[in-house]
């Protein structure tokens, strides 16, 4: 073991003052089409349901709205398929952002989850945590996030032993995730784990969100789930792949798009994507292999034995 420098020691060259960066890595599943998408992603949540049951006597699992609730809607029966009790009435489900409308709103996260999977499901109505409280009592957004942070997300890590169990999150065609949008200021949020906007660049414009903090500090398992070649574009520019490894992608720095700055430390983040969101349509496909084949043509003689 390396002796600690004495307290008075200056860093010498020899010695540098802080070990360097890691590339931070996350896991990778492509699904052949976007219906196989919970083939991949339900094993995944039936897992750290089991062990977050069994270690803690609770699910904490917090879900975003848009595309990822119709993901959940046979989880019922992957868990009857697999043999294992869901235990529902341990499971807590929260926000992983909101917009600041009441949950039978058409624009409301929980409603989409509630058509979608919740109704299904015997979840005590009291461990489903809405705004609706926040919203009949608060007088802004920003009361709201701090009365769901105080009341809803601290309770929960404490309930969770420090950190939250699982989370399921999407991300759009401009690579916002939560309703953390490229280049808003929330993304400099150093302080709290709930804030809130009334500027977001898809309306309804006020809402309450997940910070980076929150997200990097507070989680054990974080999944992405997306499908369709709209989202090719965001996946192609956030990580390179291990070719010799194709299940763990590098991510790239600096993080092109808010989804890309989602790294937990003690935890893992699980890309759950369809091949057209990684590889775009036929002809984007046929576009990009031309392009690699021209790059490789264009190699020098010898450089290939010079990279062994």
């Amino acid at each position: 073991m390396e002796t600690p420098a004495e307290p008075t020691s200056m860093p010498t060259a020899e010695e540098p003052n802080t070990p360097p960066v890691q590339p931070y890595t996350a896991r990778l599943s492509e699904a052949p089409s976007k219906n196989t998408i919970p083939i991949l992603l339900h094993p995944r949540i039936i897992a750290s349901c089991q062990v977050s049951i069994s270690k803690r006597d609770a699910f904490t699992i917090g879900i975003s709205g848009g595309s990822v609730p119709e993901f959940l809607s046979t989880l019922p029966s992957s868990f009857e398929k697999a043999g294992i009790k869901p235990q529902w009435d341990k499971w807590h489900v929260f926000l992983a952002d909101e917009r600041c409308v009441a949950s039978d709103h058409e624009d409301s996260n929980v409603k989409t989850i509630t058509d979608q999977f919740l109704h299904q499901v015997p979840i005590p109505k009291e461990q489903i945590y809405t705004i609706d409280e926040g919203l009949n009592s608060k007088d802004s957004p920003m009361d709201i996030a701090e009365w769901y942070e105080s009341t809803v997300f601290k309770p929960l890590m404490e309930k969770s032993n420090g950190k939250i169990d699982c989370l399921l999150l999407g991300f759009g065609p401009d690579g916002h995730t939560c309703s953390l949008f490229p280049n808003h200021p929330l993304l400099d949020e150093e302080e709290k784990y709930i804030s809130a906007l009334e500027d977001s660049p898809k309306p309804p414009s006020a809402r309450i969100t997940l910070t980076l903090k929150a997200l990097n500090e507070c989680f054990r398992n974080i999944v992405f789930c997306a499908s369709g070649p709209g989202k090719c574009q965001v996946l192609n520019q956030l990580w390179d792949v291990d070719e010799n490894r194709t299940t763990v992608v590098v991510m790239r720095d600096p993080a092109p798009f808010p989804c890309g700055m989602v790294r937990p430390r003690d935890g893992q983040v699980t890309w759950v994507v369809d091949k057209d969101a990684l590889r775009g349509t036929d002809e984007e496909q046929k576009a990009s292999a031309d392009v690699k084949e021209e790059v490789a043509s264009e190699k020098p003689q010898g450089e290939e034995d010079q990279e062994e």
